[in-house]
């Protein structure tokens, strides 16, 4: 076990860099810059080639694309990202005011996922072929097809027409307003949750219906230990293990449908400063928000691989 771990965490490193250069590539051959757009915005202000010229060499864009990004990657590893191109400030500053709103909405969303889709796919189960299971599966099938924008779209219609409430914008902080931070996060993390909890319920059931067919549990029917015991102990524990895989995979698009969320819910979270920075061609601020993305996607697949042996004892790494 700890071989493996070591392993995956030298791995780990090189495939951070690998989508640091992906990143800085990609957003380097896209047309346009946020020089030329800030200044086009200006329609007072006319400027010339020579000027444009000036700017991008004071903000270091005339260097070679190779020292652009050693200098980049070295200040990501001290978490200095630079200076956004049109608001002046500190990128390290706007991560650190909006990744942890970001982060606590998709694990919140995360979290409310698996517990109702684990939940759901058990009860779906236990009660095949039943009225129960056939609602469950509708449910679930819903989940999967609509898009997070239009979940969002229509929790808002239900609230209002049915509870003739309507959620509150913006966010505030826990420590200086729990209740209305309650108010306002509750209806955007049961949207994530409710979208990622779909696939886990999916998955959940198959697994558990394929486990129910095995010998051990028919063996532990027989010798009467109750279907409580039977279903907690033996068949959902060894139904688990691809359900924490895909839990881990669906963090991507968990953060994808934050950016959604947040942009429908007024969230000043990384959703949003990213929609901001793609809309003023502000590359640096994307590049850092990105690549911060794809951290944490990266991390939460490097926990669930880790996870696996916890979760089946039987797994043994070399």
């Amino acid at each position: 076990m700890l071989q493996y771990t070591i392993k995956r965490l030298l791995l780990f490193f090189p495939t951070v860099l690998a989508a640091a250069f992906l990143i800085f590539i990609l957003l380097r051959i896209l047309p346009g810059d946020a020089i030329t757009a800030s200044l086009e915005d200006d329609s007072a202000f006319t400027f010339s080639e020579a000027d444009l010229k000036i700017l991008r060499a004071q903000l270091g864009l005339e260097q070679p694309l190779p020292v652009q990004y050693a200098k980049w990657v070295w200040g990501a590893v001290r978490f200095d990202f630079g200076t956004s191109f049109v608001s002046k400030r500190p990128i390290s500053d706007l991560l650190m005011e909006s990744m942890g709103r970001t982060i606590s909405l998709a694990a919140l969303g995360l979290l409310t996922g698996v517990t109702w889709g684990v939940t759901s796919g058990v009860i779906s189960a236990v009660k095949q072929n039943t009225w129960i299971d056939n609602l469950v599966r509708v449910i679930t099938v819903g989940g999967l097809a609509m898009p997070s924008f239009l979940v969002a779209v229509t929790m808002f219609a239900i609230l209002i027409l049915l509870f003739n409430w309507i959620p509150p914008l913006g966010y505030r902080s826990i420590f200086e307003d729990p209740g209305q931070n309650l108010k306002q996060i509750i209806a955007p993390v049961l949207i994530l949750g409710f979208s990622t909890g779909a696939s886990i319920s999916r998955l959940t059931r198959s697994q558990l219906l394929e486990v129910f067919r095995e010998d051990y549990v028919r063996t532990a029917r027989a010798k009467g230990l109750r279907e409580n015991t039977v279903i907690l102990r033996h068949a959902l524990r060894n139904a688990l293990l691809p359900v924490v895989t895909v839990a881990g995979l669906l963090v991507g698009s968990l953060l994808a449908g934050v950016v959604i969320v947040e942009q429908v819910f007024a969230i000043p979270g990384m959703g949003t400063a990213l929609i901001t920075g793609i809309n003023r061609q502000d590359y640096p601020v994307v590049q850092a928000i990105v690549w911060s993305m794809s951290l944490i996607f990266m991390t939460s697949n490097l926990v669930v691989d880790i996870a696996y042996a916890w979760i089946d004892p039987r797994i043994r790494y070399r």
